[in-house]
C-alpha cells in the first residue's frame, strides 16, 4: 500500500517537472515581437488623406503653396510686411485646420471653440484610422491604447489674451481643452478605448517615439490594438514668415533635404496615425496589413553633443544600430532609409555620417547600397508629426512597391560625402515591383534635445485570400450623423468600388462589423459589386429620418392557415443555423410526425393541409425562424402570437419547454383534428356592428383588426350568415379552414388538452408578450396556469386588443415571424398606415427566395435602429478591407488672441455693422460653476406646489421663506383673499401683507411650472410681471423661475415647447419693470434640483448666467457661439424648382424670399398670405380704388413684378392658423402647378410690429391672439410637411426671444416656442433663423430712423439665408450684423423706475422749425404723440426718438392710434419708416382710403371731434 503511494507521488512529481521543462523550453523561443499597421490616416500639406498623400508623393509633387497677395491680406499680414525681399510666402498646411465636426463628436460650438485645434484635428484623425483598419471599437473585444504626441500649444494664450473668454469660461475646463498629455485621453473617452493612453512630448520625435510606446504596450499585453501618431497645428492662418539668416528656415520655403543647396526646412502643419496590432492577432483576425514594424528603437544622446539642440552622430547610430539588432536582420537587407532629412547645414551630414556608422560596414560587406530620402522636401517638416509621416510614406512605398523621389535634389551636400558612403539620395522614384522577396526599410526621426527614434518595416507577408463562393444576398449598412454626410459616404464608396478590385462578402463585412452605427442611415441589399454600386447611385426623394435609439421590436408569430408546402425550404438548404434548429425539433417531433417528410418530402403534397400535421410543422418553422433572427442579435422588446402563433412566443419566453411544447401542439392539433368539421368566416366589420345579428350557433372567434371579425361555427350556418352579410352589403369571404376554432366546437377537446397541460411544469415568462384572450400583457399567474390555455384554444383570439396595446409603445416596430404578410396588414390596420410591419418569409404565392426576403427585412430592421450581431452572419471567415473613410462636415472654430465679443457696455462695438462671416451665431452651452459670491439671507416669496413644499423646506431656513401653492395661496397671517394664480388683486393683497421697509431686495422662487398640472406658468408670470411693474418700491426685485423640459443638452432630453414660451417672456420683464433681475433654472424636478435652485437664489446675478440648466450635477449655461458660415450654395435650391413662402406678405420676410427665388432659380412660388389680402384677380380694382403708398397697393406692385399669376407664381391668401384651409390652399396651388414636386417651405410671418404690446396692456386676448398665430400656423404646417414631405423647410423667427424688446413680451414668448419647436423636431433640413431688423426694401435705409441704419438690406437677408441653408445640420442660427454679447449684456441691465418728464427737452430748434398740423389725422397723431412725449405742441417734421421716445413708447403710440382710427397701422411706421407725424399721418390716411361708408362716418364724426378739441 505504501509502495503504491510512493508511486502516484513520484508520477505526480515527474508530471510536475515535465510542465516546467516545457515552459522553460518556450521562454527561451524568440518572442515574435512583429507589429502589424493595420490602419492609417493622415492630414498633411497638399493631401487630406492616405490616398492623396501617396498620389502627391507618386507623382513627385510638393503640398507646399505660395500665397497669394488675397490670402496674406485676408490673414491680415500687413502689406509693408509681405512685400519685404526677406519675407517668404509659404505655406505647408492640409485644409482649414481650424475646421472641426463638433456635433459628430458631441460639442457645442462654445466647446469645440475652446478645444486646441490638434486635440480637435488628432480626435478626427483617430476615428479615421480606425475605420481606415475596418474597426468599430464598439464590436471591438479587446482593449486598445492611444499614444500620441502633439506641438507646443500657443492656442490657450489665444484664450487668455480674449476678453469675453477670460472672464466667462471655467479656468479648469480651458486648461482641459488645451493640455496636450490629456489628447491621447480625449480619443479614448470619445471612442471609449480601454487600454493605455499616453502623452509623449520628445520634440520633432514624438510620434515615432509613440509609436515605439504603442509597440511595447501591444506586446507587453497592455492592449491589443494601439493607436499612435502625432499632430501640428503651429499656424493656423495662411502666413508666410520672415526669414532669419542662420535658422533653420528655409529662405525660399524649399526645403532640399542632403543637396549643397539645402538651407533649411520649412515648420507645417500636420496630423498623422496609425493602427497598430501584434502580428500573429492581424493574421488571424485577416486585418488587412499594410506592413509590419520589425523593431523600434528609442535613446537619447545625453552630453555627446556641443549643445542641448545640437545632433550627435553616436546617439543617431547607437538608435539605428539597437533597431537592426533587435530585428535580427542585417543593414545589408535594409533597401531604403527614410531620414529625418531637415537639410540644414548641421543636420544632414551628421544624420548621413549617423547612417554610415550604424549601416555601412554591413552594407559594404554586401557590397550594397541604401536609398535615403525625406518626406520634408513634400511636405516640410512637421514637428510633432513628423515621424508618423515619415513611417506612413514608407509603409506606403512597400505596400506598392515603389519608393517615390526625394525631391530638390540635384548635387550632394559637399559635407556629407556619399561617394564614400554606401547611400544614395533617392533623387527619382524606384519601381520595387519586380523584387518578389521581403522588402525592408527604415524611418528615423530625431527629437530637438535629442530623444532619438528607429523603425524598422518589412512588406506584409501574403496574406490569405478568401475563399471564392457564390455570394448570397449581402447587406451592405450605411450610416452617417447627417444626410449630407450619408450621401457623401455612398457617393465615395461607388467611387471606390468602381475603381478597385473588392470582394462584395469581405465588403459587407467590413462595412458591418468595422463601421459605428449612426443616426441618418441607409442598406444596399445586394448579390454583385455592379448591381450594389447601381442601387448607390440612385438618388432618393423620401425625406430621412434620425434615429436615435432603437425602436421597441414585436416579434408576430402567426397562426394556422399561413403554412404551405415547402415554406423555407429554401432557407433550410442555405443556412446552417436555421437548419440546425429545425433539426432539433424535428428529432422531438419524431413520435409524431416526420418534419421533414411533412415540409419538403415530394410525396407529402398537401399534408399541412390538415390540422394535426400543420399545427407542429408550423410551430418548429417560426421557432426556427424566430431563433435564427435572435442569433443575428435582434431581440423582441415584446412578442404577440395569432392563436397557435401564441405558443411560439411562449416557448421562447420560457414558458414551455421546446420538448413540452412541440409535444404539446402535436397533441392539439391531433385533438382539433378529431373535431366535428365547420367554417369560418372573415367579415369586414367590426365586433359591435356583428354581434347583434348573431344568433347561438355562431362565435366570434377572432377580432384581428378594427375592421375585420373572424365568425366560426357549423358548416350551414356559416353560410346563410354569409348570405345575410351580402345582402346587407358587408364584405365577407369564406377562410380555407377544416375545423370551425375557437368555437363551441371545440368543446370535445378541452378535458384531454388540459389533463396533458396538467402533467406540465410551466414557467413565468421571461419575456413580454401579449395574451391573445385579453389583449393585454400576460401575467405570469396567468401563463403558468392551465386552465389559460385550455381557454386560449376555446374562445376568441382578440389580436386587435393585443396589436393595440403594443402600439401604446414608444416606436412599435413589427416583425411577423412565420409565412406570409397577414399579421403585418393587421397591424398597419390597427395603427398608423405608416407604421413599420416586416415580414420575414414568403407568402405561399410569392418568390421562393428567403434569403432575399430576410436580407431586406434586416437591412430594413438595422436602418430603423434594430441593433445587429453582425459577425453571425457570416459562417466562413471574412476579411477585413480598406474602405473610404468618414467625410467630416467641418465648421471653422478659432479664437484670434483679439477675437470675440467685448462684455462692456462702453464698447461701441454693439453698433457697429460686421462682416458678413461674422452675423452669425448659434446656441449653445458651457459648463460653467455657480458664481461663488453669497448674497445676504433674504426673505424669499417660494410660488411652489404644496407636492414640492417638502422637497423646498429642506433648502431654506423656514422662517425666511414664504410659501405660496397655486391653488391655496399663502398661509402667512392676514392673507385671506381667496387665491386666484392669474389674479392681480391676489398679488396685491400676498404683497400687502409684508412689512418690505429695510428690505434691500425681495427675492422670487417662481416653481408652479414644475408640475404638470399647476397653473400656467406663462399666465402666471405675465400676471406677476404686471403686478411687480404697479409696484410702488425701490427695492431690487430678484426673480428665479423653475422649468422643466426646455432645452435639449442631453440626447435623452425631452423638449416640451409649451414650458419654452416662458422663456421669451422672462427675457422681456426686466426690460419693462423697473429694478427687476430674472434668471431662469432648468432641470428636472427633484430634490437635487430644488437645492439647485436654492443654491442659485444664493449666488449673484451675472448677465451672462440669465439662463442655466442643470443635468444631474453638471450646471451649464446658455451661450451664443460664432459659426462662420461659408458662402456655398445650398444644394436645395434648384432651377425651376417648386418652393413655398407662408406668412405675412406685407411685414414679413415673404417677399424678399419670393423675389429671389424668381429671380436667381426662375423658380415656381407658392404665395400664402394671410386671410384678407385681395385676390389676383381683385388687384386692378384695390390700385385703383387706393393710393400707391397704400401697403397692400405696394405688395400687390410687387407680386406683379414676380412674373405671371398662374404660371410663375400662385398667390392666394387665408387663415394661417386653420390647418385643413392652409392644406387646401396647398393642394390647389400644387394643382394649378400640374403638381409638381414641392422643393421647399419658406415661413415668413410677421416681424413683430403687430404683436406689439406693452406688459401692463398685455390682456389675455392680445396674449392668445399673438401666441395662437404663430402656434396654430406651425402645427398647421407640421402637418403639411408631413404631407407634402418638401426638401427643406426655413422657419423664420425673431431675435426678440434672444434679447427681447419691450413691448414684446408675448411675441418673444411665440418665438421662443418656435425655436424649441424646431429643435425639439431634430429633423435634416428644418431650420429657423433669429433675424435681427430687416429692411424689406432698398428705400427704407434711406429712410431717417436711426433704428433701421443698420438693419439688413434684401440682399443681405438672402445672402444670409443662403449661408445658412448650406449648412442643414444647424437647427437654429441667430443672423444679427451687430455683435450679440454687448446687447445681451445691455438688454439685461436694471431698468431705473421710468421718468416720463420731457419738460427738460430744449425744444428751441424744435420751435424755430415748428410746423403745425395740416390736418385733422394730423392734428390726432401730434396729440397722441405729445400725451406720451409730455410735450405740448410737436411739428408735424419732428423725429419722434429725437424727442426722447423709445421702442416701448413708440408700441404704445401705435397701440393707441390703432384703437383711435380702427385702421391696421403697421408698426414699422414708426420704427422702420418715417418717425414723424406727417409720415404717420400719410400711413394712417393711406389705410383709411379701404374704410367702407359706415366707417368713413363714424371716422368723420371722431376727426370733427378732434378738431373742436384742438380749437
Amino acid at each position: 500500500m505504501e509502495n503504491n503511494t510512493d508511486s502516484g507521488e513520484s508520477r505526480r512529481i515527474l508530471e510536475v517537472l515535465s510542465q516546467a521543462r516545457a515552459q522553460i523550453e518556450r521562454l527561451k523561443e524568440p518572442r515574435d515581437e512583429r507589429i502589424a499597421i493595420i490602419g492609417m490616416a493622415c492630414r498633411v500639406p497638399g493631401a487630406e488623406s492616405v490616398d492623396d498623400f501617396w498620389n502627391m508623393l507618386e507623382q513627385g509633387q510638393s503640398g507646399i503653396r505660395t500665397l497669394s497677395e488675397e490670402e496674406l491680406l485676408s490673414s491680415g499680414v500687413p502689406r509693408e510686411q509681405f512685400e519685404r525681399d526677406d519675407y517668404v510666402r509659404c505655406f505647408a498646411s492640409f485644409e482649414d485646420p481650424t475646421g472641426f465636426d463638433a456635433s459628430f463628436f458631441g460639442y457645442s460650438p462654445g466647446e469645440a471653440e475652446l478645444l486646441d485645434p490638434q486635440h480637435r484635428v488628432f480626435l478626427e484623425c483617430a476615428w479615421t484610422a480606425l475605420e481606415d483598419a475596418g474597426y468599430d471599437t464598439s464590436q471591438f473585444d479587446g482593449k486598445s491604447g492611444v499614444y500620441g504626441g502633439a506641438a507646443l500649444n500657443s492656442y490657450l494664450v489665444n484664450l487668455a489674451n480674449n476678453p469675453h473668454l477670460r472672464d466667462s469660461v471655467n479656468p479648469v475646463q480651458a486648461v482641459v481643452s488645451n493640455v496636450m498629455g490629456l489628447m491621447p485621453s480625449r480619443v479614448s473617452y470619445h471612442l471609449n478605448l480601454k487600454g493605455p493612453s499616453c502623452g509623449i512630448q520628445t520634440g520633432c520625435s514624438s510620434s515615432l517615439v509613440a509609436v515605439h510606446e504603442a509597440c511595447r504596450g501591444l506586446l507587453d499585453k497592455d492592449c491589443e490594438m494601439a493607436l499612435a501618431g502625432g499632430v501640428t497645428i503651429g499656424q493656423a492662418k495662411p502666413e508666410g514668415y520672415l526669414h532669419e539668416p542662420g535658422s533653420i528656415a528655409s529662405p525660399d520655403g524649399c526645403c532640399r533635404a542632403f543637396d549643397e543647396q539645402g538651407r533649411g526646412t520649412l515648420f507645417g502643419n500636420g496630423v498623422g496615425l496609425v493602427v497598430l496590432k501584434r502580428l500573429s492577432d492581424a493574421i488571424k483576425n485577416r486585418d488587412s496589413i499594410r506592413a509590419v514594424i520589425l523593431s523600434t528603437a528609442v535613446n537619447n544622446d545625453g552630453s555627446d553633443k556641443v549643445g542641448l539642440l545640437a545632433p550627435s552622430v553616436n546617439g543617431q547610430a547607437d538608435v539605428i544600430h539597437h533597431a537592426i539588432r533587435k530585428a535580427r536582420i542585417s543593414a545589408a537587407d535594409i533597401a531604403f532609409v527614410e531620414a529625418h532629412g531637415t537639410a540644414t547645414d548641421l543636420g544632414d551630414p551628421v544624420e548621413v555620417a549617423a547612417l554610415d556608422q550604424a549601416m555601412g560596414e554591413g552594407l559594404r560587406q554586401a557590397d550594397a547600397k541604401c536609398a535615403i530620402g525625406s518626406v520634408k522636401t513634400n511636405v516640410g517638416h512637421l514637428d510633432a508629426a513628423a515621424g508618423v509621416i515619415g513611417l506612413i510614406k514608407a509603409t506606403l512605398a512597400l505596400q506598392h512597391r515603389m519608393l517615390p523621389a526625394s525631391l530638390h535634389f540635384k548635387s550632394p551636400n559637399p559635407k556629407i560625402t556619399l561617394e564614400d558612403r554606401p547611400f544614395y539620395v533617392a533623387a527619382k522614384s524606384i519601381d520595387w515591383s519586380g523584387d518578389t522577396e521581403a522588402l525592408r526599410a527604415g524611418v528615423s526621426s530625431f527629437g530637438m534635445g535629442g530623444t532619438n527614434a528607429h523603425a524598422i518595416l518589412e512588406t506584409p507577408p501574403v496574406k490569405k485570400a478568401s475563399p471564392e463562393e457564390e455570394p448570397g444576398w449581402l447587406i451592405l449598412p450605411l450610416s452617417a450623423r447627417s444626410e449630407k454626410a450619408l450621401n457623401l459616404k455612398k457617393s465615395a464608396l461607388a467611387d471606390h468600388l468602381e475603381n478597385a478590385s473588392s470582394y462584395l462578402p469581405d465588403l459587407a463585412y467590413t462595412l458591418q462589423v468595422g463601421r459605428c452605427a449612426m443616426p441618418f442611415r441607409q442598406t444596399i441589399v445586394s448579390k454583385n459589386i455592379e448591381e450594389a454600386v447601381s442601387l448607390m447611385r440612385v438618388e432618393s426623394n423620401a425625406p430621412m429620418q434620425a434615429v436615435e435609439e432603437p425602436p421597441a421590436l414585436v416579434f408576430m408569430f402567426t397562426g394556422q392557415g399561413s403554412q404551405y408546402d415547402g415554406m423555407a425550404q429554401a432557407l433550410y438548404n442555405q443556412d446552417v443555423f436555421f437548419r440546425s434548429i429545425l433539426d432539433e425539433c424535428g428529432e422531438l417531433l419524431r413520435p409524431h410526425l416526420d418534419l421533414k417528410e411533412v415540409l419538403f418530402g415530394q410525396n407529402q403534397k398537401g399534408a399541412l393541409s390538415a390540422t394535426e400535421t400543420a399545427q407542429p410543422a408550423l410551430f418548429a418553422v417560426e421557432y426556427s425562424l424566430a431563433r435564427w433572427v435572435m442569433h443575428r442579435g435582434v431581440q423582441p422588446s415584446a412578442m404577440i402570437g395569432h392563436s397557435l402563433g401564441e405558443y411560439v412566443a411562449a416557448c421562447l419566453a420560457g414558458v414551455f419547454s421546446l420538448s413540452d411544447a412541440l409535444h404539446l401542439v402535436a397533441l392539439r392539433g391531433q385533438l382539433m383534428q378529431r373535431c366535428e368539421s365547420g367554417d369560418m368566416l372573415a367579415v369586414m366589420s367590426d365586433e359591435a356592428t356583428l354581434s347583434p345579428l348573431l344568433n347561438d350557433d355562431l362565435e366570434i372567434a377572432a377580432i384581428n383588426s378594427p375592421k375585420q371579425t373572424v365568425l366560426s361555427g357549423p358548416s350551414d350556418k356559416v353560410a346563410a350568415f354569409e348570405q345575410l352579410l351580402t345582402k346587407k352589403g358587408i364584405t365577407c369571404q369564406r377562410l380555407r379552414t377544416s375545423h370551425a376554432f375557437h368555437s363551441v366546437m371545440m368543446e370535445p377537446v378541452l378535458a384531454p388538452f388540459r389533463e396533458q397541460l396538467k402533467k406540465l411544469t410551466l414557467q413565468s415568462p421571461s419575456l413580454d408578450m401579449i395574451s391573445n384572450r385579453t389583449g393585454k400583457w400576460l401575467a405570469a399567474d396567468e401563463a403558468t396556469q392551465p386552465e389559460y390555455w385550455v381557454e386560449h384554444l376555446r374562445f376568441s383570439v382578440r389580436f386587435s386588443d393585443g396589436l393595440a396595446t403594443l402600439m401604446q409603445m414608444h416606436r412599435p416596430v413589427f416583425l411577423e415571424i412565420g409565412p406570409g404578410k397577414t399579421l403585418c396588414q393587421f397591424a398597419r390596420s390597427n395603427g398608423d398606415k405608416t407604421v413599420l410591419a416586416l415580414s420575414t418569409l414568403p407568402g405561399s404565392h410569392e418568390p421562393q427566395d428567403c434569403q432575399k426576403r430576410l436580407s431586406h427585412t434586416m437591412a430594413e430592421l438595422w436602418q430603423h435602429g434594430v441593433p445587429m450581431d453582425w459577425k453571425s452572419f457570416h459562417e466562413t471567415e471574412r476579411s477585413r478591407v480598406p474602405l473610404p473613410t468618414y467625410p467630416f462636415q467641418r465648421t471653422s472654430y478659432f479664437v484670434e488672441p483679439s477675437y470675440g465679443f467685448s462684455p462692456s457696455p462702453q464698447a461701441d462695438s454693439s453698433s457697429k455693422k460686421l462682416n458678413l462671416e461674422e452675423w452669425f451665431q448659434i446656441p449653445g452651452w458651457r459648463q460653467q460653476s455657480i458664481p461663488s459670491m453669497p448674497c445676504d439671507e433674504e426673505t424669499v416669496f417660494l410660488f411652489a406646489h404644496q407636492n414640492h413644499l417638502a422637497g423646498f423646506k429642506q433648502c431654506f431656513s423656514t422662517d425666511k421663506v414664504i410659501f405660496i401653492d397655486p391653488v391655496h395661496g399663502c398661509s402667512e397671517p392676514g392673507f385671506t383673499t381667496d387665491w386666484d394664480p392669474l389674479s392681480l388683486a391676489s398679488y396685491s393683497e400676498l404683497f400687502q401683507t409684508i412689512d418690505f421697509n429695510g428690505t434691500r431686495t425681495i427675492r422670487l422662487i417662481h416653481a408652479w411650472s414644475l408640475l404638470p398640472d399647476g397653473p400656467d406658468g406663462f399666465e402666471s408670470l405675465t400676471v406677476l410681471g404686471q403686478f411687480l411693474a404697479s409696484m410702488d418700491s425701490r427695492s431690487l426685485v430678484q426673480l428665479d423661475v423653475a422649468v422643466p423640459d426646455i432645452f435639449r443638452i442631453e440626447s435623452s432630453d425631452i423638449l416640451d415647447a409649451e414650458h419654452a414660451k416662458i422663456l421669451g417672456l422672462l427675457t422681456v420683464l426686466p426690460q419693462e419693470i423697473p429694478n427687476l433681475q430674472i434668471r431662469l433654472i432648468e432641470g428636472k424636478p427633484g430634490d437635487r434640483f430644488f437645492q439647485q435652485i436654492a443654491n442659485e437664489m444664493r449666488s449673484p446675478y451675472r448677465w451672462d448666467h440669465k439662463i442655466v440648466a442643470y443635468r444631474s450635477t453638471r450646471r451649464w449655461v446658455r451661450t451664443y457661439d460664432p459659426v462662420p458660415l461659408s458662402s456655398n450654395h445650398p444644394e436645395v435650391l434648384q432651377e425651376g424648382a417648386v418652393y413655398a413662402v407662408v406668412g405675412d406678405l406685407l411685414d414679413g420676410l415673404g417677399m424678399i424670399y419670393a423675389c429671389a427665388l424668381r429671380e436667381g432659380y426662375a423658380a415656381k412660388v407658392i404665395l400664402i398670405g394671410r386671410k384678407g389680402l385681395p385676390s389676383p384677380n381683385e388687384w386692378d380694382t384695390w390700385l385703383a380704388t387706393h393710393g400707391n403708398q397704400h401697403p397692400v397697393s405696394q405688395l400687390i406692385q410687387r407680386m406683379k413684378a414676380l412674373g405671371r399669376e398662374g404660371v410663375d407664381f400662385i398667390m392666394t391668401s387665408v387663415d394661417l392658423g386653420d390647418a385643413k384651409a392652409m392644406s387646401e390652399a396647398f393642394k390647389e396651388s400644387m394643382a394649378r402647378l400640374d403638381n409638381s414636386p414641392l422643393q421647399g417651405v419658406f415661413y415668413a410671418d410677421v416681424m413683430g410690429g403687430e404683436a406689439s404690446c406693452a406688459l401692463v396692456d398685455l390682456k389675455k386676448e392680445d396674449t392668445q391672439r399673438i401666441l395662437d398665430h404663430k402656434v396654430h400656423t406651425i402645427n398647421a404646417l407640421n402637418g403639411i410637411i408631413a404631407e407634402l414631405q418638401p426638401k427643406f423647410t426655413l422657419f423664420q423667427s425673431s431675435l426678440s426671444s434672444v434679447l427681447g424688446g419691450r413691448g414684446f413680451a408675448a411675441y418673444a414668448a411665440a418665438n421662443t416656442y418656435l425655436d424649441q419647436w424646431i429643435n425639439r423636431l431634430e429633423a435634416p433640413h428644418v431650420q429657423c433663423i433669429n433675424w435681427d431688423a430687416c429692411s424689406l426694401d432698398e428705400q427704407e435705409q434711406t429712410a431717417s430712423s436711426e433704428l433701421m441704419a443698420q438693419a439688413m438690406n434684401p440682399k443681405e437677408v438672402w445672402e444670409a439665408t443662403k449661408r445658412v441653408m448650406a449648412s442643414p445640420g444647424l437647427s437654429q442660427v441667430v443672423v444679427t450684423p451687430r455683435s450679440l454679447y454687448p446687447r445681451l449684456e445691455e438688454s439685461l441691465k436694471i431698468l431705473e423706475p421710468a421718468n416720463t418728464d420731457f419738460s427738460d427737452i430744449d425744444s428751441n430748434h424744435m420751435n424755430n422749425n415748428y410746423v403745425a398740423p395740416r390736418t385733422p389725422v394730423e392734428s390726432a397723431v401730434a396729440k397722441a404723440m405729445g400725451d406720451l412725449l409730455g410735450i405740448s405742441r410737436i411739428s408735424i417734421h419732428d423725429d419722434f426718438f429725437a424727442l426722447g421716445g423709445h421702442s416701448l413708447l413708440a408700441i404704445q403710440a401705435i397701440t393707441k392710434l390703432r384703437k383711435q382710427f380702427g385702421v391696421d397701422l403697421p408698426m414699422r411706421a414708426i420704427l422702420q419708416g418715417t418717425p414723424t407725424v406727417a409720415g404717420i399721418s400719410q400711413v394712417i390716411e393711406e389705410n383709411m382710403a379701404g374704410l367702407d361708408e359706415g366707417e368713413a362716418m363714424v371716422l368723420e364724426d371722431l376727426l370733427e371731434k378732434i378738431e373742436k378739441d384742438d380749437s
